[in-house]
């Protein structure tokens, strides 16, 4: 954000992912910390990934930077020079040890990243056949939403009711294998292309997988699959919410939820907040 304050507590192995201006590529020299004061609980480590592809996706490691436990008084920031310049269009940094090599929390200030931004040719003017025609935006809506006539038909648990009231408080507890049938406005028939959650923090009790299922032939028959879906447990600052696609648009009257596992793979509880599927009424 700018700013120098002190920001804690963080702890190893905690991650983010940052982009630059208008989710621009650029060409990556350095990064920079600033160390304040010797502490045990200042960085020691942290691991620099970049993507050209996506938020999520094809990320490499550029390298692991080691600050000094020692304030600099030319200047409190120390900057770590990359071995060469690296393209990115999103930048991971990932946290290792305090200075204590410890459990303790790890305290930070702000990062930086110097560069440039742009694609470092002179980018070719884009030839478009007046032939072609634009794609046509999607006008789907969140249709399991309740004021959008979303409704809940069956559920193996109470809590279900609140997964689409178009709030996002949280709702708990939930176990493994709990589902929930939904049906649309008037119980019409719907094409969808997508369904999502949201995760607002990382934790153990986040939703860590579930399957879809839609039927057009009733409410308690006629299922198919139409996908596994396996949120990951990170907020991005973007968007809480994590969007699946499915391979294909699909045809539904009533869509089932079926839960899995947490993030820790374990048997405590899954902790959510609301789903959500895009689509278009028939």
């Amino acid at each position: 954000d700018g700013k120098e304050d002190t920001v804690q507590y963080f702890n190893t192995g905690q991650q983010a992912v940052y982009a630059f201006k208008d989710e621009q590529l650029a060409t990556l020299e350095s990064v920079a910390v600033p160390i304040y004061q010797t502490s045990d609980n200042n960085i020691a480590s942290f691991e620099v990934l970049v993507s050209t592809e996506g938020p999520d996706k094809g990320f490499v490691s550029v390298g692991i930077v080691n600050p000094k436990n020692v304030k600099t008084y030319k200047s409190v920031f120390q900057k770590f020079k990359f071995p060469e310049p690296a393209r990115a269009r999103y930048v991971k940094l990932v946290l290792g040890k305090n200075a204590s090599n410890g459990n303790s929390y790890i305290r930070l200030y702000e990062f930086q990243v110097f560069g440039t931004l742009g694609e470092g040719t002179p980018k070719q003017p884009e030839v478009v056949s007046v032939q072609d025609p634009a794609p046509a935006k999607s006008e789907a809506i969140n249709i399991l939403d309740s004021k959008n006539g979303g409704q809940i038909i069956s559920a193996s648990h109470d809590l279900f009711v609140r997964l689409n009231d178009g709030k996002t408080d949280t709702v708990q507890y939930f176990n493994t294998g709990q589902q929930a049938v939904y049906a649309f406005k008037d119980e019409q028939i719907a094409t969808l292309e997508s369904v999502a959650v949201p995760i607002y923090q990382t934790s153990d009790n986040n939703i860590a997988s579930f399957e879809v299922l839609i039927s057009t032939e009733g409410l308690d028959k006629g299922f198919t699959k139409a996908g596994t879906f396996s949120p990951k447990n990170i907020k991005s600052f973007k968007s809480v919410f994590q969007v699946f696609k499915f391979s294909e648009p699909v045809k539904a009257q009533y869509i089932k939820f079926v839960l899995g596992k947490n993030a820790s793979n374990g048997n405590s509880y899954i902790r959510l907040y609301e789903f959500q599927v895009f689509g278009t009424l028939d």
